[in-house]
């Protein structure tokens, strides 16, 4: 058939009944963002975005999104296709993204398959996703049918996406041929796409870190966050990265009583609502288990401090990698997007941490305005993977 995959088993991770309890009764996070210190930018900062029905965008991409592990090779199947035929270019979208993973059949309902639906669904409706649409494999447990529902409880409308079956549509080559017929009828009526000058208020950033980053990498990090927020704008920080426990990273935003830890806002994969800044619920450490959730959440840009080497990338949103420890930048320093070297390149600004963030944020603008692709996605070291939290169970 052209296609084969592999799943590993993933353990329960509870090994006995101690801490059921307190997980069945864990109260969900509030998803209200925290208030911080924000500062104003001395520039006035603008990139070229997208307009969308929506509002603005940063990029713009034709999503198949496979509702089971076993539909996953054959969406990223039809999503190989659609990008060697270019198709959509002339509409604005810059490319064909699937995202197989290991759900769907095989594993435990209950929070689990909560988890995975809030996730899904964030996607689905994510501000870089033109035209989207939901593959099954057809005898799975998350079926077309089920996300459907999903959809009509939370209000929106399912027949703004495209519905394909393997099954029902009689074998691969015929989906194939389904999903590239839905998607130039969609593309054919669209209309081609508009650039706006616009500002910060229009970023969605998603913070991360991947070991422990130095006084300044943190303080930058802050110091980026005050501008994005103060300027209207949104910042996600994971809850299992370093960031949330770092001082330099913490005080500054939510001042020096705060003390040394963020608690979380958001639900694992849980859209924000309003712009602002928030900490969303890790569940596990799993490093690619966070950046599936972190980008569920709406954030439209990955940036991650490196303080032992780089990670894998997201398929569908950019992941920039920075780091200022120079090991880490001679022994991965083509893996890596820019090594910030602090007091050397900050000339007569007023702080490093202020020189820093400067040059995160004009990292930042360049894939905005789509001037810059991360390398981890030129690469392609991309990896996707919904968690199971702490109570699912592989069947």
């Amino acid at each position: 058939a052209g296609h084969s995959q592999v799943s590993l088993w993933r353990d329960w991770r509870q090994v006995n009944g101690t801490k059921l309890g307190g997980l069945l009764e864990a109260a969900a996070p509030g998803g209200v963002g925290k208030q911080i210190q924000t500062a104003d930018l001395a520039s006035d900062v603008r990139f070229d975005a997208i307009r969308v029905h929506s509002g603005v965008a940063t990029d713009q991409v034709g999503l198949i999104l496979p509702t089971s592990l076993c539909s996953g090779q054959v969406a990223r199947m039809a999503a190989a296709r659609l990008n060697q035929i270019g198709l959509g270019r002339d509409k604005g979208i810059s490319r064909f993204v699937a995202l197989p993973h290991t759900e769907g059949c095989g594993v435990s309902g209950g929070f689990a398959e909560e988890l995975f639906t809030r996730t899904m669904l964030g996607y689905l409706t994510h501000p870089l996703v033109k035209e989207g649409l939901l593959l099954e494999h057809g005898c799975e447990k998350t079926h077309n049918d089920y996300l459907r529902g999903q959809l009509e409880e939370l209000g929106i409308d399912a027949e703004r996406f495209g519905w394909a079956s393997v099954q029902m549509n009689g074998g691969i080559d015929r989906t194939l041929d389904g999903v590239e017929t839905w998607f130039r009828h969609k593309l054919s009526a669209g209309e081609q796409i508009e650039q706006e000058r616009v500002g910060l208020e229009c970023l969605q950033v998603g913070l991360l870190s991947a070991g422990e980053p130095s006084r300044e990498m943190a303080a930058s990090f802050a110091r980026l966050t005050q501008w994005v927020v103060g300027a209207g704008g949104s910042v996600v920080v994971a809850e299992a990265t370093e960031l949330t426990r770092h001082t330099a990273f913490v005080e500054p935003l939510l001042g020096s009583g705060a003390g040394s830890e963020m608690a979380a806002d958001l639900a694992y994969g849980q859209r924000f609502e309003a712009h602002g800044f928030y900490v969303m619920e890790s569940i596990t450490d799993h490093w690619v288990e966070t950046l599936t959730g972190m980008a569920a959440t709406g954030v439209e840009i990955l940036l991650c401090s490196v303080g032992d080497h780089p990670r894998q990338g997201h398929p569908m949103l950019p992941l920039l990698q920075v780091t200022d420890d120079r090991a880490v930048g001679a022994l991965y320093g083509e893996d890596l997007d820019c090594a910030v070297e602090f007091g050397v390149e900050s000339g007569e600004a007023p702080s490093a941490e202020t020189a820093g963030a400067d040059r995160l944020l004009q990292l930042l603008l360049d894939v905005a305005s789509r001037q810059y692709r991360p390398r981890a996605s030129t690469l392609d070291n991309t990896d996707f993977q919904v968690t199971r939290g702490l109570l699912g169970v592989s069947m």
